[in-house]
């Protein structure tokens, strides 16, 4: 591989440099997850402020499709608890999902699943 498909490190330390599609991919999964920072800062103080275990990082959150899980909208999105914190859930990645902010709003105190099943959208064809 040409050396011209690298991306040189100014301070010229031992870390490797990327290579430009790599630097790209990084890079555009970044700048999607980005929009949640102040999300997750809230999250971070709320949740050490009341004693909540878990911390939320941007990176994160990149794996997150910004689709609302509950209707499918691509407005308004904010990250939501799947088990709210106030319910026993953790402010952790795997407790996170994107919801618009109208679905986050109705949901409140409640868990996705009950949520869903409110709203309808709950699958009753599972075996018991």
């Amino acid at each position: 591989m040409p050396l011209t498909q690298f991306f040189p490190r100014p301070d010229n330390s031992a870390r490797r440099s990327r290579c430009r599609i790599c630097y790209g991919k990084n890079t555009m999964a970044r700048a999607s997850s980005m929009r949640f920072r102040p999300q997750i800062q809230t999250n971070n103080t709320r949740a050490r402020k009341f004693g909540y275990p878990g911390r939320l990082y941007v990176r994160d959150v990149a794996h997150l499709l910004p689709v609302c899980v509950y209707c499918g909208s691509t407005e308004y999105l904010t990250l939501d608890h799947a088990i709210p914190l106030v319910r026993g859930g953790f402010n952790d990645w795997s407790n996170i999902v994107v919801a618009c902010a109208p679905c986050n709003r109705k949901k409140g105190m409640l868990t996705a699943t009950e949520f869903r099943r409110a709203i309808g959208l709950d699958c009753s064809c599972r075996a018991a």
